[in-house]
């Protein structure tokens, strides 16, 4: 490559000429090689150009024979084609690839099309979905692209280009007459647009297809009617009872079939992984969204064959109001659901939940293999693409932020770059919380954090009610941190009020330093029936955070103790009486002498003063 190729081919025109020259790079390649090819040989490359690497099979099929004519192998030899004989691949230097790439648009847009089409067949007969989707884009041959089965491709990029931009072309230049004859594709790119915020497209494109089935008859046409209601139903998202309502509709056309538009693997929620923070819209009202978010999924999950997310929406509710025990229950009854559907969104939302609910009990242990869940749902066939990597990033980044660890938060999150490119745009939430919190940690930046703030809101970028609330609370942060403690209050009256008429007292747990003291006064004043679950999270929360940063900074637990008897030999190390450590961890005197008993008998020690020593 580079400079490399540039003095060889120097070399070998100074061999050939007895000068050196400053012609271009491309220009020598042409005339050492290009030039000193037969017309066959030449004609046999430009068939293979669309490819960097190639089969023996591959090139027979591109020149439609059985065997590689004599012209053929000798032009192989080239020493600016390799042959690794691990792959049995032959590989084209890169600058012959963009020489042939040249001379091939040479020829013609007719000769260029159809060498792209060879290439888009060959593909799509090997089963190649992708690659032949990209031939056939350059070729901008649409029947072709319509035909095949892309619907696990559309969040992969093709070609160079996003599937969704794709996507948009084939919906605005598309023929009326192949759209109609594709109608199932074609609401696969509905579903495309919708997933990537191309909201006025999508509806353009439903109303076309809307027309189309009118005119038609006939069983197929009758399960294409149930997927056009299907994407219907989310024109009036996130209204579930209205979209429930449609969706009974489109079960009737299905029948006992699953839809061949929204598969299980489709990116629930868009990308979303907190469906509290989607479907929770009026303060008081957690409940009945829950039962109404229940009575959706049981119809939506029959159609494209289930997730989970009812579950978890249960599952956050009772977390968030401090309902532990619950929570984690539900947690992993949603992460059974999500796994055995590869549903990865669903999946790393448990994960993330869990690791929650792991700080909350101080269990580190448990904290690591909800990190490690978030991986493995990350790299699920098919849906290693650029929304399930980011979700991943973010949760991470939320747990990371969450324990005080700047270094684990992707940069992209640090750097708040949410293009189109990044994330969908109904991640643009949680990913701006991960933003604001890591600027939050960094201290001492109040004003121009707060300045962001403020713009983000104008922006319209903080859509959901729930996300308001969380960005309520980093607001009164800055406020306080800056002197201001009547619009601090202010802010944090504006989020309890939005909060607590559902009992979610843990959200403000994390923040009740930060906030010294603040929050605890207005839930005192306003929420007094809250007040000791809210006082007995901050407990737990102060207590677990402790333990999970220290082992995650010193990456070790003691090996033989459990992660509660660890917790509390580690307070009575720091000199903690018993009736001190019961306050702290919210548990009995008794539990806390059983607990000890059991740490002097594995540590092998006699009394207190060793602890220290031995949890080191």
């Amino acid at each position: 490559e580079g400079w490399i190729i540039a003095v060889y081919l120097q070399l070998y025109a100074f061999r050939n000429t007895g000068v050196f020259t400053d012609t271009a790079i491309l220009s020598l390649m042409e005339h050492l090689v290009w030039n000193t090819l037969s017309t066959e040989q030449q004609l046999f490359l430009l068939r293979l150009s669309p490819f960097e690497s190639f089969t023996t099979h591959q090139a027979c099929a591109l020149i439609c024979c059985d065997s590689l004519p004599e012209y053929a192998l000798e032009v192989l030899q080239s020493p600016f084609i390799r042959y690794g004989k691990t792959d049995c691949r032959y590989e084209l230097h890169s600058i012959l690839s963009k020489l042939l790439i040249q001379k091939r648009s040479e020829q013609g847009a007719s000769f260029q099309r159809d060498c792209l089409l060879r290439a888009g067949d060959y593909c799509r007969d090997e089963q190649k979905t992708a690659e032949a989707f990209g031939f056939y884009a350059q070729a901008a041959d649409y029947e072709r692209m319509l035909s095949l089965d892309f619907s696990k491709i559309i969040l992969e990029e093709i070609g160079g280009q996003r599937f969704p931009e794709l996507a948009l072309r084939i919906a605005q230049n598309s023929p009326a007459e192949i759209k109609r004859k594709h109608i199932r594709s074609m609401l696969r790119i509905a579903w495309t647009l919708l997933l990537t915020g191309k909201n006025e497209a999508f509806d353009d494109l439903l109303d076309e297809l809307h027309a189309m089935l009118e005119a038609g008859s006939g069983n197929e046409n009758e399960e294409l009617r149930g997927e056009w209601m299907l994407l219907h139903s989310y024109q009036l998202f996130p209204d579930l009872a209205a979209m429930t309502d449609i969706l009974l509709g489109a079960a009737r056309l299905f029948g006992n079939k699953y839809s061949q538009v929204i598969l299980p693997i489709a990116p629930w929620c868009f990308g979303d992984f907190f469906p509290f923070h989607v479907f929770h819209l009026i303060p008081g009202a957690a409940e009945r969204e829950a039962d109404a978010l229940e009575k959706y999924l049981a119809v939506y999950t029959k159609i494209t064959n289930g997730s989970g997310g009812d579950a978890l929406f249960r599952a956050e509710l009772a977390f968030y109001r401090g309902e532990i025990d619950d929570a984690e229950i539900l947690a992993y009854k949603a992460s059974y659901l999500a796994e055995s559907n590869h549903q990865s969104i669903v999946l790393l939302g448990t994960a993330h939940l869990l690791a929650e609910i792991a700080l909350h009990k101080a269990d580190a242990v448990g904290w690591q293999n909800a990190v490690s869940t978030m991986e493995r749902a990350a790299s699920f066939a098919w849906q290693n693409n650029f929304v399930t990597r980011a979700v991943a990033d973010i949760t991470r980044g939320n747990l990371f932020f969450e324990l005080g660890n700047r270094a684990k938060i992707a940069e992209w999150l640090k750097n708040g770059e949410f293009t189109e490119y990044r994330i969908l745009p109904f991640m643009i939430n949680s990913a701006i919380f991960v933003h604001l919190n890591y600027h939050l940690m960094l201290q001492g930046d109040y004003a121009p954090l707060l300045g962001k703030v403020q713009a983000i809101i104008a922006e319209g970028l903080v859509k959901e009610a729930f996300s308001q609330l969380l960005v309520d609370i980093i607001m009164a942060v800055c406020y306080l941190r800056m002197g201001d403690r009547e619009k601090a209050a202010a802010s944090i009256e504006h989020s309890i009020e939005t909060a607590l008429p559902d009992g979610l007292t843990y959200l403000f747990a994390g923040y009740s330093q930060m906030l010294d003291g603040l929050v605890d006064q207005i839930i005192q004043e306003k929420y007094p029936q809250l007040f000791n679950k809210f006082i007995e999270n901050k407990l737990r929360f102060g207590t677990g955070w402790e333990v999970l940063r220290n082992a995650m900074f010193r990456n070790e637990l003691p090996a033989n103790l459990t992660v509660r008897e660890y917790e509390v030999a580690r307070l009575a190390a720091e000199g903690l009486r018993n009736g001190e450590i019961a306050a702290r961890l919210v548990v009995t005197e008794s539990t806390v002498r059983t607990h000890l008993r059991a740490v002097f008998q594995k540590l092998d020690i006699d009394r207190r003063a060793r602890l220290a020593e031995k949890l080191q």
